[in-house]
């Protein structure tokens, strides 16, 4: 099934700005990713590991990758919804 997920990460742009990773700054605080995934743990499980792709992909450093083993400490899952996949 495929689920929309919205991620606050309001606490973690400031320390990806200081790591350099400034790739999340002007999309506001609140990220929506879509995902697929057998059930709703499974989903947010997903979009945590999802983000922590995409920010060491974006800069790869010591600091980075330290910042992302503390990542879904400083992010929130505030919303999940089903959504119907393209025909």
């Amino acid at each position: 099934m495929l689920y929309r997920v919205h991620i606050n990460i309001e606490n973690l742009q400031p320390k990806l700005l200081e790591a350099g990773v400034d790739m999340y700054e002007t999309s506001g605080s609140v990220l929506k990713v879509f995902m697929a995934g057998k059930d709703p743990d499974d989903v947010c499980h997903k979009a945590v590991k999802k983000l922590v792709a995409d920010v060491t992909a974006y800069r790869r450093t010591s600091r980075v990758l330290e910042l992302a083993k503390d990542i879904s400490n400083l992010i929130r899952v505030v919303k999940l919804e089903f959504s119907y996949p393209f025909p």
